[in-house]
């Protein structure tokens, strides 16, 4: 894959993503790549053997339509770049496709794009998720309005006031995400059910199991992680 000029980078939330794509952006509008944004961030999978395809075959669709047309704006949401930035042509160029989305085998299409992706620790992830997720940016956001009013007069607390409220009377904390870097990495076998956001109920083998498919993935299907 190291040669591809298809790159697919499925971002994990709160890695520090939104400023790496503002360095893709610059060197977008210095004519040195192009860019394709996947606007539905709220999809996480895991994903049945039809839809995973089905992705794997719009994502594709998109790349060819940015060869085609010499767009980079091609996905949802196309059009809120600032004239300008795009380059005067692509030819040549490494198409990235970004989107908070797990791994996709696009082995039934026939392309074999590149993966790139950024890690955190995974406490201070957790962490800077858990302001976000009540930050008043997020806080305007219709999914999450319940369940902060589920939280009452905890809704506001930091984390390590939240982590000194007794359990039984906790209703801040974390959301439940199941190890989503994890997830992103295994993607949509049947073992990566057991990961990431909507996981089901699994054994500590079964996990192990899923762990073992993403370190596996990232090793061969990652050119820089």
């Amino acid at each position: 894959p190291s040669s591809s000029l298809e790159i697919i980078y499925n971002r994990i939330p709160k890695t520090a993503s939104s400023t790496m794509l503002f360095l893709f952006e610059q060197q977008t509008a210095r004519g040195q790549l192009a860019m394709v944004h996947g606007w539905d961030y709220a999809d996480y999978g895991p994903w049945a053997p039809e839809k995973e395809v089905e992705n794997a075959k719009r994502i594709l669709e998109l790349l060819r339509h940015a060869r085609r047309s010499r767009a980079v704006d091609v996905g949802q949401g196309a059009g809120r770049r600032r004239p300008g930035q795009q380059p005067a042509s692509i030819e040549g160029l490494p198409v990235i496709y970004e989107q908070h989305i797990r791994y996709l085998n696009f082995s039934s299409t026939g392309l074999e794009p590149a993966y790139i992706n950024l890690v955190r620790d995974p406490v201070d992830r957790a962490v800077s998720h858990y302001y976000y997720l009540i930050s008043p940016q997020y806080r305007k956001q219709e999914q999450i309005q319940a369940v902060l009013a589920e939280r009452g007069s905890q809704q506001n607390l930091t984390v390590d006031e939240c982590i000194r409220v007794p359990q039984s009377q906790r209703t801040c904390g974390f959301f439940d995400e199941g190890n989503l870097m994890t997830s992103f990495f295994c993607g949509n076998s049947p073992e990566c059910q057991c990961v990431g956001k909507g996981a089901r109920v699994c054994s500590p083998g079964e996990r192990g199991q899923a762990l073992a498919r993403a370190k596996a993935t990232l090793r061969d299907r990652y050119l820089v992680v």
